[in-house]
């Protein structure tokens, strides 16, 4: 999942476009997934530039369903 691209979780289905050198580009969402992902970027003390941030990203997936709740959803 390309990092930058806001509005997208892992597991979305996501249409992209190539420009004129043929680099890819993300455009619209066609599908979402359930997850959620969470982008994090931590700084760290010392050092410089890039070498200061350390970027992570947690999927979350969606809370398992269990049949007697599935039931209750389904039956108002």
């Amino acid at each position: 999942m390309p990092w930058f691209v806001r509005g997208i979780a892992c597991g979305d289905i996501v249409a992209t476009e190539p420009d004129e050198e043929g680099v890819r580009w993300a455009g619209d969402v066609v599908q979402r997934s359930e997850n959620c992902t969470i982008r994090l970027i931590v700084l760290r003390h010392g050092g410089s530039g890039a070498a200061r941030f350390r970027m992570v990203a947690l999927d979350v997936p969606p809370p398992p369903i269990s049949p007697r709740s599935k039931g209750c959803s389904s039956t108002g």
